[in-house]
């Protein structure tokens, strides 16, 4: 699978919601969605921890309309306790076996805004 570029924007201390829909996939038909955004890496290679993770797990992201669609959600005060204003992230569909199967859906740079009114 070849993935897409989305650049998304957040916005500190807003709820983010994104709904990515494929309708020739049934994202049920994996084991694991999971997006991490990190800080820029250094030469390809990661310096820090992940800033945020979402995941069907954590309940960032769910299925909806018949699971051809992801909602990715961050919470308002999730986004307000951001300490960071950009990141890079790709969002993994995930299928477990031998050898393990990993689908790069979406990938590209987040830009976090500042929040005015608290």
């Amino acid at each position: 699978m070849n993935p897409g570029v989305y650049n998304p924007k957040i916005y500190r201390g807003g709820t983010w919601t994104v709904d990515i829909q494929q309708d020739a996939l049934d994202f049920s038909s994996y084991d694991e969605i999971r997006m991490q955004i990190r800080p820029p890496f250094v030469k390809g290679i990661p310096t820090k921890p992940a800033l945020l993770e979402l995941s069907l797990a954590n309940g960032r992201i769910t299925l909806a309309e018949e699971n051809t669609v992801l909602r990715l959600t961050v919470s308002a005060a999730d986004t307000a306790a951001f300490t960071f204003d950009s990141g890079v992230y790709d969002l993994e569909l995930v299928t477990y076996g031998t050898p393990e199967v990993v689908d790069k859906l979406l990938y590209g740079k987040v830009s976090v805004y500042g929040e005015q009114t608290v």
